[in-house]
């Protein structure tokens, strides 16, 4: 009987990562109590503005971002592939019918376990800053040169995702058609909450194991 070497330590071996990062509170009254008055009127002074003016807030705001922001969670999430996602991948590798580089990542809110028959999110979000879009592409090494597939997007919430309504899925797709396509794979997680101007930072990783 002829052996089956495709096991599953030969699969390749896909995860999401994510982190929400919370900005620091860029409001004048929170600069003010961080002494950074002083500051501002030095950088302005120094830049030759002949008549110091009051420092609003919106350049204290200025200033503020380069403190970055907080990372306030973080976790990982192991995907499985969907069939369509089997099928871009041997496309891909045989060339057949020009299949298109998967880049475009999608979050929902649906809890519903993965099923191989799936196109995407169940319940995708279309608004509030976490809507699909294309990720940063590149090519990295976890254990052996290139052997990791990465895709990195940031969603920046412009509403309030409170409890019951916050993404707990994800997909990844290789085209930003209406009909997107096809889906490369799909993962649930616990369901996040996220308030306005959080950065929902998303990195997936598809690491090829010999």
């Amino acid at each position: 009987m002829e052996q089956d070497y495709l096991d599953d330590s030969m699969q390749p071996k896909g995860a999401y990562t994510m982190r929400v990062v919370r900005g620091v509170d860029k409001s004048w009254k929170n600069a003010r109590s961080k002494g950074l008055r002083g500051i501002y009127e030095k950088i302005f002074w120094n830049r030759e503005i002949k008549k110091r003016e009051r420092i609003d807030g919106s350049a204290v705001a200025a200033f503020l971002q380069s403190w970055g922001g907080k990372e306030v969670d973080s976790w990982t999430t192991p995907n499985r592939f969907v069939d369509q996602g089997l099928n871009m991948i041997t496309s891909r590798l045989g060339n057949i019918s020009a299949q298109v580089v998967p880049i475009y990542l999608q979050l929902g809110t649906s809890a519903t376990a993965w099923a191989r028959s799936q196109t995407g999110c169940q319940t995708p979000i279309t608004t509030g800053g976490l809507e699909f879009g294309a990720g940063t592409l590149s090519i990295q090494t976890t254990d052996v040169t290139n052997d990791t597939y990465r895709v990195v997007k940031t969603f920046t919430a412009s509403a309030a995702f409170t409890a019951g309504n916050g993404p707990k899925e994800a997909a990844i797709f290789n085209n930003s058609g209406a009909a997107l396509d096809k889906c490369l794979c799909r993962t649930t997680y616990s369901e996040r909450t996220l308030a306005i101007s959080d950065q929902l930072i998303v990195t997936y990783n598809m690491k090829l194991v010999p």
